[in-house]
């Protein structure tokens, strides 16, 4: 753990207290000594007979010294046997938690949790786990993977700092496949009406999901899911492995105590390119680690708020603007195998740049300029599956003081407000010009005709 911070990474574990293994201490005692004998019976929740739960832990009798039909049920997780559920509500397994908690935060130094199923426990007891863990160590992060439900019952300021954001994960792959970019925009509005206020963790595969190297019907779309995954509001969580192209699917595997799903949990390839990298491991790695950069150097893409109603959207184009104090960024993605055309255009309002200001496409290769004339920005070429990410700094003489956040270098540092209820630019008539007098290209550079390596 000291490695790594010394590195400059933060170690976050895995917690599962939900449930625990059959081998776990409690349950091992439960299962030999039976629950009328066992100090543990109030930690997972019994039954005495076989259909009250799915799990059944068979006894031997005192007379015959055989297993039979005596023996208690207990509740296991997905009615895995070998999960058997603990009883949250007893104070003694709360104690016991709270302690392996503390134990991993404060001896060991970790700086936080991901928490498995933390939607199937109550969210009075996450209350109770942020008071312990802030007690010991106010910086650390709490990530709950949330499948379903009202993400603001686990997420807040008095309970988890974030949670796994499903509903967005799906609709970034499925938009791109399916040429239709309204899914995408349809789970932005829902994230934007219920959960504004979060900063939820957004990922496009993970260990129980399809990798995103499997679920694209197009290879050259993983640039823009990554550059989706990056540059929208929220904490972008990037699983071992994508950035490489690794390939896999539920049942794929050969495990079978695991379904099959261990095909999205195989191992990592070296951590240099040899024979074990996919065909396409050099190149997603460059570009990912270039989306990466681009996330971490420019404050609109870690601080700036997104109001949908600047948001402009056809089946195969979708753009997007970023706000922040000291920039402004607008993302156009286009997921066509053809040019865009019209150019896409977008109304800039004095409010967020002025006349004649300069938008640089910090992913262009040749940096190309746009310019706000007449009040618009027109952004072409918009190349075939292509992003282009435009930013523009405001001059300092424009800006107001600031005060700087405490927290701006922790792991926290995201778990802000990332939406807005700004209101709309209002609709403006205005001479358009033509496009290729708002376009400066650099002098003595060839064309960018939009293609990268293949991905």
């Amino acid at each position: 753990v000291e490695e790594c911070h010394a590195r400059g990474m933060k170690v976050v574990l895995d917690g599962v207290f939900n449930h625990t293994g059959q081998r776990h201490f409690a349950f091992q005692d439960l299962m030999r000594k039976g629950p009328v004998s066992s100090p543990y019976s109030n930690w997972y929740l019994l039954g005495a007979r076989q259909d009250d739960y799915e799990g059944w832990c068979a006894l031997s009798t005192m007379d015959e010294g055989d297993e039979g039909d005596f023996g208690f049920s207990y509740d296991c997780w997905e009615g895995h046997d070998m999960l058997p559920r603990l009883n949250i509500s007893e104070p003694a397994v709360r104690e016991h938690i709270f302690k392996v908690a503390e134990f991993w935060l404060t001896e060991v130094n970790v700086d936080g949790w991901r928490l498995d199923v933390a939607h199937e426990i109550s969210p009075e007891f996450w209350k109770e786990f942020r008071q312990v863990c802030d007690k010991v160590k106010p910086e650390c992060l709490l990530v709950g993977e949330m499948i379903h439900g009202n993400y603001k019952n686990w997420v807040g300021s008095d309970r988890l700092h974030s949670g796994t954001n499903y509903q967005l994960s799906t609709a970034i792959w499925n938009s791109l496949n399916e040429h239709n970019y309204d899914e995408l925009v349809t789970a932005l509005l829902r994230e934007h009406k219920l959960y504004s206020g979060l900063s939820l963790l957004n990922f496009l595969g993970n260990h129980d999901v399809t990798r995103i190297a499997s679920a694209l019907n197009v290879r050259e779309h993983y640039t823009l899911a990554t550059a989706t995954l990056m540059l929208l509001p929220g904490i972008p969580c990037l699983y071992y492995g994508d950035e490489l192209g690794m390939e896999g699917r539920p049942g794929e595997g050969d495990d079978p105590l695991c379904g099959g799903d261990d095909a999205m949990r195989r191992p990592m390839p070296s951590a240099v390119p040899d024979a074990s990298w996919p065909e396409v491991g050099e190149a997603r790695l460059a570009v990912t680690k270039q989306l990466v950069q681009i996330k971490r150097d420019n404050p609109a893409f870690i601080f700036g708020t997104m109001s949908m109603d600047r948001c402009r959207m056809t089946p195969t184009t979708f753009l997007f603007v970023r706000e922040a104090p000291e920039q402004i960024a607008v993302v156009l993605l286009n997921s066509a195998n053809e040019e865009a055309h019209p150019w896409p255009e977008m109304d800039v309002p004095e409010s967020i740049a002025p006349e004649g200001a300069t938008f640089t496409d910090i992913f262009d290769p040749e940096r190309r300029e746009f310019v706000v004339t007449d009040g618009k920005l027109y952004i072409g070429p918009c190349f075939p599956n292509s992003v282009r990410i435009l930013t523009y700094d405001i001059p300092e003489k424009n800006l107001e003081p600031e005060p700087v956040s405490a927290e701006s270098d922790s792991l926290v540092a995201e778990c802000i407000p990332s939406t807005t209820d700004a209101p709309a630019a209002k609709p403006q008539t205005r001479k358009r010009l033509a496009p290729s007098s708002l376009l400066k290209k650099p002098s003595g550079t060839a064309p960018f005709n939009g293609s990268r390596p293949a991905l």
